[in-house]
């Protein structure tokens, strides 16, 4: 009797466990489809130089420091609803979409330069009263948020580069190739089935991406993206071999806190570029991790979160000065 007290009472006891980890395991993992937000973001329209597009935030709304979250294409704001949530528990975060991107306007004929999209970068922060930021870029982000960065280096905080950077030598994927050549390009993109962009996606991925994050990728990509895909490639494709320049003398000497972080696995962005971003970010912390493709916050969401938040919650917390940004000259008058 005692021992089927005892072989009850360790079962229970088991059976509890099991449920927290459940809890918690169930907890780590974010709804991808963006249709059941995070406690603490919210999402609203907003228009910026005429054109609409969807606004993801969390934090303090009023505070002129944020974290800005800029993700690559076809993804959208929806990219960041964890880190959002994560970085929004102590400090103002916003998360939107790029034109031509997600469920922003997708006007004909627009281009979609870096230099253009990083006005829009900058309209969009101008709208919101931000006046210093935080850049969280993954991808097509990284070109358009760097692009800003290297005309507001004062406004800029510090830097999280997720699969993205400096990309001195980059050429580009096939894929980009593909849908940026004339013709081909709007062929490639229109021929594209769910079954076909989700087996692409995960084929170059070490590990099966959540279906729910492939689908909701994927509606954003067929409302329009898709239309919108090939000018978006040409946009950056006429400036790649001249963007990392510009981009690296205009960020020369600065004192930038940075954080690295890389899929080892990354099949459009190799990992050599990851340590390579210390030429540019002289004080960066770099994290290239095994077993992981391009969307290192999708494929380890829980380690991602717990590089990002202490970084950000660090560079927060560094004095506001406008000169911090930039390294003394070497033997000359500060």
């Amino acid at each position: 009797m005692r021992m089927s007290r005892h072989f009850l009472a360790v079962s229970v006891t088991t059976l509890l466990l099991f449920s927290v980890f459940v809890s918690v395991a169930a907890a780590s993992i974010p709804d991808w489809t963006g249709e059941t937000l995070p406690r603490g973001v919210s999402e609203r329209r907003v228009a910026v130089d005429g054109l609409q597009t969807r606004l993801l935030e969390a934090g303090p709304r009023r505070k002129r420091e944020a974290v800005v979250y800029l993700s690559g294409f076809p993804g959208s704001s929806l990219d960041y609803v964890d880190l959002e949530r994560t970085s929004g528990e102590f400090m103002r975060s916003v998360a939107f979409d790029f034109p031509g991107f997600g469920e922003a306007s997708k006007p004909a004929g627009r281009n979609y330069s870096a230099a253009n999209q990083a006005r829009f970068i900058d309209a969009m922060l101008n709208r919101l009263g931000i006046r210093r930021a935080h850049l969280v870029m993954h991808d097509f982000g990284g070109f358009y948020g760097l692009e800003w960065a290297s005309q507001n280096l004062s406004r800029v905080e510090s830097v999280v580069l997720i699969d993205a950077g400096v990309l001195k030598g980059y050429t580009g994927h096939e894929f980009a190739l593909l849908s940026a050549a004339p013709v081909v390009g709007e062929a490639y993109n229109g021929i594209q089935t769910r079954e076909s962009f989700g087996q692409g996606l995960n084929d170059r991925n070490p590990k099966p991406l959540p279906s729910s994050f492939i689908d909701r990728m994927y509606e954003d990509y067929d409302g329009g993206a898709r239309q919108t895909a090939p000018a978006i490639y040409r946009g950056i494709g006429q400036e790649i071999f001249t963007i990392a320049d510009r981009q690296a003398a205009a960020l020369a000497g600065n004192r930038l806190p940075a954080l690295v972080i890389w899929g080892r696995e990354d099949p459009y962005i190799p990992a050599r570029f990851a340590a390579r971003q210390r030429e540019v970010f002289p004080r960066a912390r770099v994290h290239v991790l095994p077993a992981v493709g391009h969307f290192p916050f999708i494929d380890e969401v829980v380690r991602v979160r717990r590089l990002v938040r202490p970084f950000l919650r660090k560079a927060q917390q560094r004095p506001v000065s406008r000169s911090r940004n930039r390294a003394e000259p070497s033997g000359g008058q500060p």
